[in-house]
């Protein structure tokens, strides 16, 4: 152990990472003092990459891979035609004209994180229970989705997600000349939005949409690109509800709604 924290002694910032031997555990990094020479998030890179015997590199290679793995398996697979795309476009507003106001919340929302209870969460509908208590943890630590919540006692009592995409132009919009429009365009989904069946009607999904709209703005106004919010109301009542929020139907067919 003395030759490893001796090795470790010679640290400095510029020495990466990759190059600590693989062994070492905890206590000789804080033997070595290497603690003050790196940050929180690549002590805990490093450990878990000892924890299951691979190196820093190494276990960075695969983290990508299975982060990508899981990004591709839960994006948001619709396609829209040339007219749909258009629209989009034409909706989006451009980062400066982004409208800075946010929805006045009044019910308490915050970002799921590790510390919140999800495991008794029933709205009834068993594809949005198993997001919340198996994937969406998962999704928010990755930085893919964020799923704003609602909470009582530490425990998850309604929640929705919000989900990154990107839009390809369709080839038939790409081929057409003089219409100056983007060859891809980011959006941002709200998706999976759910109360759990004890505090229904007290108003906690209008709370959700309000947060999702308020930080959905934020992140217009501070994106260097234009960026649409979208979601999908499967039923003429859902359709109604976001219409009150100021959605728009896109497409009727693909339950496509979009942020004005």
């Amino acid at each position: 152990m003395r030759s490893r924290i001796e090795n470790l002694n010679s640290f400095n910032e510029e020495k990466t990472l990759g190059e600590l031997p693989v062994e070492l555990n905890q206590t000789a990094f804080e033997s070595a003092g290497v603690l003050k020479h790196i940050s929180r998030d690549q002590l805990a890179v490093t450990q878990v990459a000892l924890m299951i015997g691979e190196s820093v590199e190494e276990f960075k290679q695969v983290s990508a891979v299975k982060r990508a793995e899981f990004i591709l398996a839960h994006r948001c697979r619709v396609q829209f035609d040339e007219s749909d795309y258009v629209s989009i476009c034409l909706t989006a507003p451009t980062p400066s004209s982004s409208k800075a106001e946010h929805p006045q919340q009044v019910i308490p929302v915050q970002s799921l994180d590790i510390e919140l209870d999800t495991q008794a969460f029933d709205c009834g509908n068993e594809g949005l229970n198993r997001w919340i208590i198996k994937t969406a943890l998962a999704g928010q630590l990755i930085g893919y989705t964020n799923t704003l919540t609602i909470c009582r006692e530490g425990a998850v009592i309604a929640y929705a997600t919000l989900q990154p995409e990107v839009l390809m132009a369709p080839s038939s919009v790409k081929e057409k000349d003089g219409m100056n429009l983007p060859p891809a365009i980011r959006v941002m989904y709200l998706r999976h939005l759910a109360v759990d069946l004890r505090y229904q009607g007290q108003g906690l999904g209008r709370a959700l949409v309000n947060a999702a709209i308020s930080h959905y703005r934020q992140v217009a106004t501070a994106s260097s690109s234009a960026l649409v919010l979208m979601v999908h109301a499967q039923t003429t009542e859902l359709e109604a509800f976001y219409a009150q929020h100021g959605f728009k139907l896109l497409n009727r067919s693909l339950s496509s709604m979009l942020m004005t």
